[in-house]
């Protein structure tokens, strides 16, 4: 993997032919025109657990089409380190009621 710094706050890793471009957001002196490398390494946190949940359902002929996964994070005031983070799977049922 290598990590290029292409002018402000844009750093941007390149991986297996991947290009990974993250910014700031403006009230930190970024452009706001990618994720923050904290988005991402959240969201590398959620879809780990994601490809956890699809290949789980998948083994057993479950279908994911109504299978969301809700990450949450909380900090204790005063602190900038997450203290909390919980991920929960969130199923939802539609049922097909006829008028009869």
């Amino acid at each position: 993997m290598e990590i290029i710094f292409e002018g402000g706050k844009v750093v941007t890793a390149y991986s297996h032919g991947h290009v990974i471009k993250t910014d700031q957001a403006v009230h930190s002196g970024g452009q706001d025109s990618a994720p923050s490398p904290y988005e991402l390494f959240l969201a590398s946190i959620g879809t780990c657990s994601g490809i956890y949940v699809k290949s789980f359902c998948d083994n057993r002929n479950i279908p994911t089409e109504n299978i969301k996964l809700i990450q949450t994070l909380m900090k204790r005031p005063g602190f900038l380190q997450i203290s909390v983070l919980t991920l929960n799977s969130l199923l939802i049922f539609r049922r097909n009621i006829r008028k009869q």
